[in-house]
């Protein structure tokens, strides 16, 4: 967790401000350019859909990546390169217990963030409401948590049925939906 240390500190605890003084215009700038590319480092770790369902599944708890790597459908390398550029993120934290490596959010303001950008997306996004428009009933697709609802039930492998929709005629197992990520 190196990368993650003093990420508590205040932006201008610099030289400048230890000295008494404030930093110049150009410091500044220089200053908020550096905030700013640290900020982005989270944007490049939510911006792989592989990477954001990892994030999902670990929202349930902490897991293997062996059990990752099944869940998401991922080879097992592809799984841990993944992890890997979450945990550089600071987003996720492991710890190795004989040869297996687990993973868990960093803290519950990560699964807060996945949430955020689900809503963002769905309210944003209309390509999310013409994926989603089959399969909310009575048109409660104009509301957020209506959309959320829906969301994580696709997400977790389960299908929001609409109150016209037929019950399945088959009991036999359904092949594996896109988005199945398993438990919320």
């Amino acid at each position: 967790m190196g990368d993650c240390q003093g990420f508590g500190q205040h932006p201008l605890e610099s030289e400048e401000r230890l000295n008494g003084r404030m930093p110049s215009e150009t410091h500044h700038r220089a200053l908020k350019s550096r905030l700013d590319a640290q900020f982005a480092r989270i944007g490049r770790a939510l911006a792989s859909p592989c990477r954001l369902e990892l994030l999902h599944l670990l929202a349930g708890g902490e897991r293997t990546v062996e059990e990752l790597a099944d869940a998401a459908g991922l080879s097992l390398a592809n799984a841990s390169q993944h992890l890997q550029g979450l945990r550089e993120a600071c987003l996720v934290e492991s710890r190795k217990q004989g040869v297996f490596v687990f993973y868990r959010p960093a803290d519950a303001e990560v699964s807060a963030l996945t949430r955020t950008v689900r809503l963002l997306a769905a309210r944003r996004l209309p390509e999310i409401d013409r994926l989603i428009r089959p399969r909310v009933r009575d048109g409660a697709n104009k509301q957020p948590r209506a959309v959320e609802t829906i969301i994580a039930c696709i997400l977790a492998g389960g299908r929001h049925q609409r109150r016209d929709a037929a019950p399945p005629r088959s009991s036999a197992p359904r092949p594996a939906s896109l988005f199945q990520t398993g438990e919320t």
